[in-house]
């Protein structure tokens, strides 16, 4: 007579093996380069061209660049020739 385990081989339960790469050294590996480089061409660009933003920078001016707050801003919103690129890109956006 057959008992329960000495069902068919599909329906036996195996124990699972560790999946290959799951030690954290070799995950490291991977991603450590990987947030390096979303900081070093995504984020540090987008930190560094937002505080250009608040100076009078110009980059074909040898002359440094003076802090001048909101001033950009206000000019672009007050600009009748931006107020179509502003709802536009709004818009699209």
């Amino acid at each position: 007579m057959a008992t329960v385990r000495d069902g068919p081989a599909w329906t036996r339960v195996r124990a699972r093996r560790p999946a290959v790469g799951a030690t954290p050294s070799i995950r490291n590996m991977f991603i450590i380069p990987t947030v390096a480089f979303l900081i070093v061409f995504n984020i540090f660009p987008l930190i560094y061209s937002l505080g250009y933003s608040f100076t009078d920078f110009r980059a074909s001016l040898n002359a440094p660049a003076n802090f001048v707050g909101l001033r950009n801003y206000s000019r672009a919103v007050e600009r009748p020739a931006s107020s179509g690129t502003i709802s536009g890109s709004r818009r699209n956006t």
